[in-house]
């Protein structure tokens, strides 16, 4: 069983939950960065939750069924065709042998997810496919269907652009009130992390390099804001002023360069 790639833009990838472990040797967790999509993709349609999905930013893609399969787009919201005809994003959708799956632009959020019955298979590198590349003409290989669908909800998208933060070990360094305001999403973004400018300059002090972890917010002389992403550094040595917790990480996978966010801090704020 297969799915031909007839059109995706630079970017596409394999994702599953990622390696994780490997932090120790200075290894990325990588796997998808909107892991609750992930999850909930893979309910749609019976899989293990980490099952790996293909990962598109913003444009979506074309595709063609080379057997009968069952797919799930989620995510970052957008229109799904097959065989020109509309679909729905967020349920189960079937495709015969030969159709095609047109998959469209993001209307809101950044990453989209395509999820298939059975997962995708593609090599592993320390037991995951995560960054696998995906390009136009590749043929994706799929598994075998191993369990039942079960029922799943989308994320609240009405609060994406609200993002909860927990005190991190150096906000003692950061003036009062900093993290109120709202902040625009940097272009230099990507999953290694996400860039947030709107903050003054800071005057920080220069500290040891010491382990960071997906989530981890870091705060640089110049204002700006970097929250580590799945393939982000796994030591840092700007000042960790806050983290994202675990639920609200999917928020920041959805941020689209240009946009504007505020960040609601949490726990152990003095």
């Amino acid at each position: 069983m297969g799915l031909r790639v007839l059109r995706v833009q630079a970017g596409a990838s394999l994702q599953d939950s990622g390696r994780p472990g490997y932090r120790r040797f200075g290894v990325p967790q990588g796997g998808a960065f909107d892991l609750a999509a992930l999850e909930w993709g893979n309910a749609l349609l019976g899989n293990p939750p980490g099952a790996p999905a293909l990962e598109l930013l913003l444009f979506g893609g074309r595709f063609r069924a080379e057997s009968a399969l069952r797919v799930a787009v989620v995510g970052a919201p957008c229109a799904v065709r097959v065989d020109g005809r509309e679909a729905p994003w967020g349920r189960p959708v079937g495709l015969q042998p030969g159709s095609e799956l047109e998959i469209g632009l993001a209307t809101e959020g950044l990453r989209i997810l395509l999820c298939v019955e059975g997962g995708f298979e593609a090599d592993r590198i320390l037991g995951s496919v995560s960054g696998h590349a995906v390009g136009t003409g590749d043929i994706l290989r799929i598994g075998r269907a191993s369990g039942e669908p079960a029922r799943a909800e989308p994320p609240q998208w009405d609060t994406r652009l609200e993002v909860a933060v927990d005190a991190g070990p150096d906000a003692v360094l950061l003036p009062p009130g900093l993290l109120d305001g709202a902040f625009e999403v940097s272009p230099q973004s990507g999953r290694s992390g996400v860039r947030l400018v709107g903050a003054p300059p800071l005057a920080l002090p220069e500290l040891p390099s010491e382990p960071c972890d997906v989530g981890v917010v870091q705060a640089t002389p110049s204002g700006e804001l970097v929250v580590i992403g799945p393939d982000g550094p796994t030591i840092g040595g700007y000042p960790k002023v806050a983290c994202v917790p675990e639920g609200e990480l999917w928020k920041v996978a959805q941020l689209r360069p240009g946009e504007t966010v505020r960040l609601k801090p949490r726990e152990g704020w003095g």
